[in-house]
């Protein structure tokens, strides 16, 4: 049975943000979610207890693989093989690694199931959230 696995961002890049009149130290958590209907949503974790909210545009579920270091793969993670970047995101209900092809004009993208790019030795470089600049030019 696949782990059910969320994570999302307490603060984004450079914002401090108070909880109970407390800076939040934490920049990313990881736990079960309440699924927001606005801007923020709620990841909780049971050792301790604890709940914290997080923007609703970076959560990401687990893709119940690790890469080839043993780092968990979440929706919004960026994947390197070789020389190629990939994003893994929701498509058809299914979490895929998409590669954008620039040609001319146009820009194409291209699927691969996340568990192929992991068996081919793809690992974690970063996130669209934390890493936007990987995925530039």
């Amino acid at each position: 049975m696949r782990d059910l696995l969320f994570r999302g961002q307490t603060r984004r890049k450079g914002e401090r943000v108070l909880m109970n009149g407390k800076p939040i130290d934490a920049n990313w958590v990881y736990g079960g979610i309440f699924q927001g209907k606005g801007d923020f949503s709620v990841i909780y974790t049971y050792e301790p207890i604890k709940k914290m909210p997080v923007y609703t545009d970076t959560v990401g579920q687990y893709a119940g693989i690790d890469d080839k270091n043993g780092t968990k793969v979440f929706e919004g993670d960026i994947l390197k093989l070789k020389h190629r970047l990939y994003v893994i995101e929701w498509k058809s209900g299914c979490l895929y690694a998409s590669q954008k092809s620039y040609l001319k004009d146009s820009v194409s993208t291209f699927y691969k199931p996340v568990d192929n790019l992991i068996a081919e030795g793809a690992g974690v470089i970063g996130n669209i959230y934390d890493n936007p600049e990987l995925l530039e030019g």
